[in-house]
């Protein structure tokens, strides 16, 4: 039995986190491997919780909720599976109705623990829950689609408005690596976009540090490490990642966007069987690998107390998107699908930001210490010996040649920059600002990224997405109001511009 959480304390250990080890609590057991919902009801037996409350949807029920109802019910523990309805397009929502839905489900029946047998949307209804409850939860992934299983905040959509919610962690995490490889092939995809959106969320927590003079953030060398490290294991996977889409998940498309409620379903497709079970083969290690990173990367963030290693400008624009297209009355965006291609978009936006700052081209994708740094997969503002178990010198593979259809796929071009307040940060930034210019131009172009997401087999551009040139801009020029209390650079750009008027 291998147990991802001791060999996440090592690394951390490593790094001289001990203190924050001692502070925070992981979750205990962590669990990635082949039986692992075999081993829940040990688990819950041994912590002495007689009633379980199983979240979940339609599909996460039929994949793992009712096995797991069974489970525990065969080792003497009452259990009930609480299904989340859809809205009237099919979506499960993390929104009042379906928060209230879960909590009157839970309580009255007694519930001493819960459990989230879903992907992302399940976890963050089940640990507001848990947290109103005032009861343990226990994340049981069917998807490795984001890195918030294991972290402390809960992205709400309240009133209209994406908020997120200091609620609880799992208590622990089971997750069972045949789940997560028959996953629908757009939820692993988004899974490594939301593992992508690390380049630029790494860069901006440095800024931020930058810019406030070390006041914001609470900048850690040692715990930017531990998200890099994960980031660069992801990349290394990246074309091990498509095996899932031949064995039977759909791409879900509704006029070009990747929409959750089709992901989450898990349409079926007839393929050729030696075929699928080939690529099957060539997916798994990948997906696992992938898995394990998104939970350390939420690991990393509970270390912290903080979304910081994770969420940036990237998180902010797919929030930003997600309201927009919540009261329009469209459906959702698979949130890491959002965030991939949300990341390429802020590389080189930042680019373009740093150029007008020093009174060069701004045009987007340009910079020669970008272009060395493409397809390094490395963070901006981590040093290279901080990362425990980098393969040094290890490459992603070349991805299949799409530039030219990447190229007509992408958007027309970023909105333009302001030289006065691109010059009025750089100023205000002083001496720091150098070392801004050295993150910057760190980042992979905003091409690799969309190039290591296609090897993925996910999204690159907004286009893809079903976004338009004019939700480009505007989300680059409100988004940052999205979180108004964390310092990015697109924030920090945005308010100098607004004081241009």
């Amino acid at each position: 039995m291998s147990d991802l959480r001791e060999s996440f304390r090592r690394q951390a250990e490593a790094l001289g986190l001990e203190e924050r080890l001692q502070a925070c609590p992981l979750p205990e057991p962590i669990l990635v491997e082949a039986d692992a919902l075999e081993r829940v009801p040990a688990y819950i037996a041994g912590q002495g919780w007689r009633k379980a409350a199983i979240a979940c949807d339609e599909r996460t029920a039929a994949a793992a909720g009712r096995r797991l109802q069974r489970l525990l019910e065969q080792a003497g523990i009452d259990a009930f599976v609480a299904v989340i309805a859809a809205d009237a397009a099919g979506d499960v929502v993390a929104d009042e109705a379906s928060l209230m839905e879960l909590l009157l489900a839970a309580k009255p029946a007694g519930a001493d623990v819960l459990f989230a047998a879903g992907a992302g949307t399940i976890h963050d209804l089940t640990r507001f829950a848990a947290y109103a409850l005032g009861i343990p939860f226990v994340s049981v992934p069917t998807a490795a689609s984001v890195d918030g299983f294991t972290s402390l905040g809960a992205p709400l959509l309240l009133r209209g408005v994406k908020t997120t919610v200091a609620a609880v962690g799992p208590a622990a995490v089971f997750a069972e690596t045949g789940l997560l490889q028959a996953a629908p092939a757009p939820l692993t995809a988004a899974g490594f976009g939301d593992m992508l959106g690390k380049l630029t969320s790494l860069a901006d927590w440095r800024i931020e540090h930058l810019l406030s003079g070390g006041a914001q953030g609470g900048w850690s060398a040692g715990v930017a490490a531990l998200t890099d490290s994960a980031l660069r294991r992801s990349i290394e996977q990246a074309d091990r990642l498509r095996g899932g889409e031949a064995a039977g998940g759909a791409q879900a498309k509704q006029g070009g966007a990747v929409v959750s409620g089709q992901a989450e379903a898990g349409q079926d497709g007839a393929v050729d069987g030696a075929q699928a079970e080939a690529e099957r083969g060539g997916a798994a290690s990948g997906v696992e690998t992938l898995a394990e990173a998104l939970i350390e990367s939420g690991l990393a963030m509970l270390l912290l107390g903080a979304s910081h290693p994770a969420s940036g400008a990237e998180h902010h624009l797919s929030h930003y998107w997600e309201m927009e297209l919540h009261r329009a009355g469209a459906r959702p965006l698979l949130h890491g699908a959002k965030v991939g291609v949300a990341c390429a978009i802020i590389a080189d936006y930042y680019r373009a930001i740093v150029a007008a700052a020093s009174g060069k081209d701004g045009g987007a994708g340009s910079g020669e210490a970008a272009a060395a740094a493409a397809g390094t997969g490395r963070a901006a503002g981590v040093d290279a010996e901080a990362r425990p178990g980098a393969a040094e010198g290890a490459e992603p593979a070349s991805p299949p040649s799409r530039k030219s259809e990447l190229a007509a796929s992408t958007y027309a071009s970023l909105p333009p920059v302001s030289a006065e307040a691109a010059s009025r940060v750089a100023a205000a930034a002083g001496p720091a600002w150098s070392e801004i210019e050295r993150i910057v131009g760190s980042l992979p172009s905003g091409e690799r990224i969309r190039e290591l997401l296609a090897l993925a087999g996910g999204p690159g551009s907004p286009t893809e997405l079903g976004l338009s040139d004019a939700q480009v801009e505007r989300a680059l020029l409100e988004a940052d109001r999205v979180r108004p209390g964390r310092l990015t650079l697109l924030r920090a750009y945005n308010e100098e511009l607004r004081k241009l008027g």
